[in-house]
Order: structure tokens, then sequence, then C-alpha cells
């Protein structure tokens, strides 16, 4: 009997071991769903998300001094502007859009290319998502064109090639814990690398091509998944060796809510000029409409380097003290948002 007690104690411990959670189309959200985040922007040393990955893990994400909150809208992407036709969710925060194919086989992002305008898609997950996963994915761009047709109106010709890869795990499982609850998760870890190459010719009679900007930015995303919560749990943005650098994690409700049409004020990129580019003082930017500005500058890594204000539609920002590289200017105008990238070059 004594033996009989023992081996179903054994299996009830395996079981609890190798008894994971498993991710399907079920388990994310649809067009009118709304999730509630709370985040923080800053390095925290005393949470880890454990880089190594691994099995039965457990992250403790409970008494954090949240810094801000944002609500999360699933919307018909037939009613946002500019939402690329294969899309059927756009996933809307804070004016800003994330486009998605989700089907029962899994995940793509879908967006267009800064570059060429193309639309090009990344794998986000496959269905059913399990515990040792992998997926690589890779986004090839080259372009040739005038440098004034593409905003560079200070050289004759301008080549650029961008080589992305994706790569995501499912690299560990285990117990989350948050303010809101515990839940057996399984987490996702995603690594991408995009290296930027910019090749000039300032004249037409240049006999061979100067190199501009050669740049590899590489960015680590984690986040933590489970069954009936329409969404991640929690996302966690890091260094290569773990160190936080941003969070959010679902809760119940917010004090301030943003409304769902607010999401769908979107400017176009023919409400904004920016000049010159390259620049390697001061960048120029110009809107279409009247109205006060603000401004963030992002660098390739989604750190926000600058921000500021203007009471009208004209701002001249000082960029002298940005390294060489591509940058991101996103305009925030009435709570409409609007990007485009630019170069500094000294």
């Amino acid at each position: 009997m004594k033996k009989i007690y023992l081996s179903i104690f054994s299996l009830l411990c395996l079981n609890s071991v190798f008894s994971q959670v498993q991710i399907n189309r079920s388990d994310i959200g649809q067009i009118g769903d709304t999730i509630y985040y709370a985040n923080i922007d800053s390095f925290y040393t005393n949470i880890s998300v454990q880089p190594n990955g691994g099995a039965n893990l457990t992250w403790n994400f409970r008494n954090i001094d949240t810094i801000r909150f944002d609500t999360l809208v699933f919307n018909d992407p037939t009613e946002v502007a500019d939402a690329p036709p294969t899309a059927n969710i756009a996933i809307s925060k804070n004016g800003e859009n994330v486009f998605l194919m989700v089907d029962s086989t899994g995940i793509l992002q879908i967006q267009e290319n800064p570059i060429t305008g193309d639309i090009v898609s990344v794998k986000q997950l496959e269905f059913p998502a399990t515990y040792g996963q992998q997926i690589t994915d890779s986004v090839d761009v080259e372009l040739f064109a005038k440098g004034a047709d593409i905003g560079f109106a200070l050289f004759d010709s301008v080549w650029v090639t961008v080589t992305g890869v994706t790569q995501v795990e499912c690299d560990a499982y285990g117990t989350l814990f948050t303010d809101r609850d515990s839940v057996n998760t399984i987490r996702v870890r995603t690594e991408n690398a995009t290296n930027i190459n910019v090749k000039i010719k300032l004249t037409p009679v240049d006999p061979s091509w100067t190199q501009l900007l050669n740049n590899i930015d590489t960015t680590y995303n984690y986040r933590w998944f489970s069954n009936d919560f329409k969404y991640f749990i929690a996302e966690a943005t890091t260094t290569k060796n773990g160190d936080m650098r941003r969070l959010s994690w679902q809760v119940d409700s917010i004090t301030t809510k943003i409304p769902n049409t607010f999401v769908k004020r979107i400017l176009s990129q023919n409400d904004m000029k920016l000049y010159p580019n390259p620049t390697n003082q001061t960048l120029h930017v110009e809107m279409k409409k009247d109205g006060n500005v603000t401004y963030s500058i992002f660098d390739m890594k989604g750190r926000n380097i600058l921000s500021g204000s203007n009471a009208n539609h004209v701002l001249d920002i000082d960029v002298s003290g940005l390294k060489e590289g591509m940058y991101t200017c996103k305009i925030n105008q009435g709570g409409a948002i609007v990007s485009k990238k630019f170069i500094v070059n000294h």
C-alpha cells in the first residue's frame, strides 16, 4: 500500500512539473475588447525577468510603484487610418496602432516599411504556443532612390539596405505574481536585430558610394501569456543581460480611461514636414495644421532621447548633441500622432 501511495504521489508531482500553459487563438482578444495596463519606464534592479528561461520559474511583479496607466483597445482596422489591408485587428494605445493578422495559426504583426512603403509582416507567435517553441523570421529591404524623392535632398542618390531578424522563443513557464492575480503562464522572449546600411552619392558623377550609416540595433522583449487574458499579462523590455528598462502588467481598471475615439485620430505622413534630412544640428518640423505640438525623439532601441513642446505648428529641434545614427521623431498634435525617421550625420 505504501508503494502505491508513493507511486500516486510521484505521478502527481510529475504532472505538476510538466503541466504547462498552451496559448491558442481563443486566448487572444477580439474586436471591441479593452485591456488596462500599469507601467513603469525606469531602471529597476530589484525586478528580475530571469533572462535564461527554464521550467517552473516564478516572477514577482507585486508592490511596484506605477508611473502611468494605459488603455489598450482591439479595434476594427477598417475604421483606423492607414491600416494595412491584410490586418484583421488594430491594437490601439495612446493614439498609436499596432496592426495584426490573428487567426488559428498564430499572430503576424503587419506594418508599412518606412523606407519603401511596402507592407511587411513578422511572426509574433504560432498556435498552439508551447514551451520550447522557436520561430525565426526576417525582413530584407533594399532601396535605390534619388535623395530628393525620399527626403535626403543634400544627396544625389541614396542606397539603403535594411535587414531585420526576429527570433521568438517560448523560453520559460511558471507562475507570475502581480497585484491583480497569480497565474500559471508561459513566457515568450523576442529578440529583434536590425541592421541599417545607408550609402550615398553626392553628385551624379561620383564613381563610388560613400558610407553614411551602418548601425546594428538589437532589442529584447519578454511577454507573459496565460489562458483567458485576451493578450499578454505582462511585458518587459530589457538589456541583453536582462536588466529591466520597461515593464507593464494588466490591471482590472484605471482611474482615467482613454476613450475609444481617441485612438483613431491618426495623422498621415503628409501632415508633417521634416527637414533637412540628414541633419547635423537643427531638425525643422512643420505641421500642416495649426495647434500646439509636443515632440519626442527616439533612438533605434526605442529610448526617448529628447522631448519638448511648442505653442504652434512649426518648431526647430536642436539635435546637435545626438550621436550619428537613425532616429524617430514622434509628433503629438491635439492627441493625434505621426512619426518620421531622420538621420543625424556630423
